[in-house]
């Protein structure tokens, strides 16, 4: 089964947290299993045999596409960020 999932986090520089399909279910792997260049925030397109990773590899596209969208909303919460309430 293919399917998409996000390198979520690295924990105790072994272990990488991958968050998969529209669930984000979480699934851990030896970070050894990541593709050369992986870094959290980085998207992939994996394929699940028997609940273990038979193929992974960097999807460039969605990563790009999420980086782009959460810009975009970073800049309207900056042009946001007036505040109603005053400061003591």
């Amino acid at each position: 089964m293919e399917t998409k999932a996000v390198l979520d986090r690295i924990e105790d520089q072994k272990f990488a947290v991958l968050l998969v399909g529209e669930k984000e279910e979480e699934m851990i792997i030896p970070k050894e299993q990541l593709p050369t260049g992986s870094k959290e925030g980085m998207w992939f397109s994996i394929s699940i045999v028997d609940d273990q990773i038979e193929q992974i590899r960097i999807d460039e596209q969605v990563t790009e596409a999420r980086k782009d969208a959460i810009s975009q909303k970073m800049a309207l919460l900056k042009k946001r960020k007036t505040s109603k309430f005053k400061r003591d």
